[in-house]
């Protein structure tokens, strides 16, 4: 019986990987990118995709991957650019759905209506939110390289506490603009969700400035996990 999907379908995305064991963890997923972000974040490792450009990729493609390789990929999480801005998004969502495997989205929170609307239709099994900075009009700004609306991504952090499905907040660490103290200022916001801390890379950022900063070493990342496990989720060690 051949693997190949039924029905074509004309949804294109920018590119993907098949089997990704860092994206969500616990899961193997695949990983579909999506071009075009409405941040400009300096130091961003995804500078190929800020910029939106002609999307080639066929769904297709990936679905016959996952078709054929169903007993061990667990699902797909979408990514980007940022997903919410693709207007395919929630139908593509619902075609992975159908096909009965799992789906995740990573998002900067920009488009709180497009996050409630995914959730609410039961579309997503798993949500990771960056916030970028503590919630200060000056910082978030300087960190995103654009005028940023923290209304919405108050509402989208409100949205994502609330949702009954797996779910984390993620935070760049990048020595030159975030302290440890801007970092528990952060976990206090998302709390009692998971932060996770990720470590700034400086290879291929959208300012080339950014390739010279040394990331913080790793015994002072977990001296910060260390700090807010301590004083923000009493030292549960999940978090």
């Amino acid at each position: 019986m051949s693997s190949r999907i039924e029905k074509p379908l004309n949804y294109k995305v920018d590119s993907w990987i098949e089997s990704s064991l860092v994206d969500w963890d616990g899961k193997i997923c695949s990983v579909v990118y999506f071009s075009g972000c409405n941040f400009k974040c300096p130091w961003c490792q995804n500078a190929g995709l800020v910029k939106k450009k002609e999307q080639t990729t066929s769904l297709n493609d990936i679905l016959t991957y996952m078709e054929r390789n169903k007993n061990y990929v667990d699902g797909v999480v979408f990514s980007g650019g940022e997903p919410t801005l693709e207007p395919s998004l929630p139908n593509i969502l619902k075609e992975i759905k159908d096909r009965k495997f799992l789906t995740g989205l990573e998002t900067n929170g920009s488009q709180p209506k497009v996050l409630e609307e995914i959730i609410d239709a039961h579309l997503l099994d798993f949500i990771a939110m960056d916030v970028k900075a503590p919630l200060n009009a000056d910082m978030y700004n300087k960190l995103c390289g654009v005028k940023v609306d923290l209304k919405k991504i108050r509402k989208s952090i409100k949205i994502v506490k609330e949702a009954e499905i797996e779910k984390e907040f993620r935070t760049t660490v990048i020595p030159c603009w975030l302290t440890p103290e801007d970092v528990l200022e952060i976990a206090k916001k998302v709390q009692p969700v998971k932060l996770v801390l990720q470590s700034f890379s400086p290879q291929e950022t959208l300012d080339p400035k950014f390739r010279n900063v040394t990331p913080y070493p790793e015994s002072q990342i977990q001296m910060m996990y260390d700090k807010i496990r301590k004083r923000v989720y009493n030292n549960r060690r999940d978090k």
